[in-house]
Order: C-alpha cells, then structure tokens, then sequence
C-alpha cells in the first residue's frame, strides 16, 4: 500500500554505555530498503536520550525498518544497538506508540519509545517537495522550530511542526485536496 510512515523516535532507556568519560551523544538511523534517515543528536543524551523529531518515510513494498542508535563521535560513531520495526504493524494499526527492545551482541541493552503513524497522504514522493516549501514559510515563521529536509523521500521535521503538518493534512484531505 503507497503512502508514508511518520516515525518520532521519543526516548530511549539504555544499559549499555559507550562512553567512557562523558555522556554518550546518541543518535538514531532508520533504514528501509536503500533508503537511509538519520536522526539529530541527543547531545550529552546518555542513557536517556530524547528527540524531539519527526521523521517522514515513504510506505513502499518494504516490511522492516531496521534502526540503529549510534554514539556520536569526531572519528568513529560506536554501536550502542539495534532493532527492528514491523512496517506492517504500523500500516494495519495505523498509529503505535511502542516500547521497542534494544540488542547489542544478541543481548538486550535497553529500549526505545517510538510513536509511528502509517498516512496515505503522501504516497506519491512529489508531494514532498510542496510540503516542504510549506514548511521553509513555518521556519520562517516561528524561528525555534527547525526542519530539515533530506531529498524528495524523506523529511526531518521538529516535533512542534509536526501537528502543524498533521492538521494541514487533515484539512486538505476534507477538501479533497490530497488522495
């Protein structure tokens, strides 16, 4: 079924520790197929990181989403671990707030809350590019909200942004304005 996943990666709980001497700058990476999505960085997040993000994927034929949560560093960025999302969950349920279990080694080394929200509103990728110049005119608007857009696939949107996003497409949708 065409259309987009909305994945807020919210926060995460974690036992394994890859910092040292510091608090670990944790970031998330959300493949599906070829397609790759990175997260902000949770700076000095440590073992209890928080996003304030959305981040937009398009629903094709791919059934997993794979995410890793990375250590930011200047040379090389440490596993902390990983897991996986059931595309098709999200797309039968429609909307999923869910604890996920972390594993490093096998081993479960935390977990992380995501809220993930399956639409077919933007199932045709060239709606990405109105929306995001829509959004460019929000940024300007209301300067503390940061979006990020990363080709005509994907979005990375500020969490306040986000139900902006929500009610607009909510209001073209009861004018007819997207399928």
């Amino acid at each position: 079924m065409p259309g987009s996943i909305i994945i807020k990666p919210i926060e995460a709980k974690l036992t394994h520790n890859t910092a040292w001497l510091s608090k670990m700058d944790p970031y998330c990476t959300f493949t599906v197929g070829s397609s790759k999505f990175k997260s902000q960085v949770s700076k000095a997040g440590g073992q209890h990181p928080q996003w304030h993000e959305t981040i937009v994927i398009p629903a094709e034929t791919e059934a997993v989403c794979s995410v890793e949560l990375k250590d930011k560093h200047l040379i090389a960025d440490d596993l902390i671990g990983s897991f996986d999302i059931d595309l098709k969950e999200i797309k039968t349920h429609g909307n999923i707030d869910k604890w996920y279990p972390v594993f490093y080694k096998k081993q479960e080394v935390g977990e992380m809350l995501l809220n993930a929200m399956f639409t077919s509103d933007l199932a045709d990728p060239k709606q990405c590019e109105p929306l995001h110049e829509d959004l460019e005119k929000v940024e300007k608007k209301k300067s503390m909200e940061k979006v990020i857009h990363s080709g005509s696939h994907g979005l990375i949107v500020d969490r306040k942004v986000y139900q902006d996003i929500a009610d607009d497409i909510k209001g073209m949708n009861n004018m007819g304005g997207i399928l």
